[in-house]
C-alpha cells in the first residue's frame, strides 16, 4: 500500500527527492518526523484547496486557514478534514501513537482523494 502512496507523492507533488525507504521508516516511526509532516501538509493543502475550489459540502474550514497548516497544526487539521469528509479513516488521540496500519490507511485515503480530483480535472 505504501508504494501507491509514494507514487502519488512523487508524481503529483514532485517529491522526487523523497526516498522510498526513508518514507516507509518515517511512517513506521512513532515520533515526530519532518517527512511525515511535510507529506501531510502537502496533501492537506491540496485537498482543502480543491474542496474550496469545488464548493464541496465540507469546505468551511472555520478553525483553519491554509496558512496555519504546519508541522505542529497538521494533525488537528487532518482529524478535522477526515471527520468532515466522513472518512472511515477518522482517528482520535495523537497521530503518532496510532498503529502503523491506521496511518497507512489515512495516507491511502488522502492520496486516493488527490487522485480522484486529478481524474475529474478538465
Amino acid at each position: 500500500p505504501l508504494v501507491s502512496v509514494y507514487k502519488v507523492l512523487v508524481q503529483h507533488f514532485n517529491l522526487a527527492h523523497l526516498i522510498f525507504e526513508e518514507f516507509c521508516a518515517a511512517v513506521a516511526h512513532h515520533d515526530h518526523s519532518s517527512i511525515v509532516s511535510d507529506v501531510h501538509v502537502a496533501l492537506l493543502d491540496e485537498l482543502i484547496a480543491k474542496d474550496v475550489e469545488q464548493s464541496s459540502s465540507y469546505n468551511t474550514y472555520d478553525l483553519l486557514s491554509l496558512e496555519e497548516l504546519d508541522e505542529v497544526t497538521w494533525p488537528c487539521a487532518l482529524r478535522l478534514y477526515l471527520q468532515r469528509s466522513k472518512s472511515a479513516a477518522t482517528f482520535t488521540g495523537d497521530y503518532y501513537t496510532l498503529p502503523v496500519e491506521k496511518r497507512v490507511e489515512i495516507l491511502l485515503y488522502l492520496t486516493r482523494y488527490v487522485h480522484e480530483f486529478d481524474e475529474k480535472a478538465p
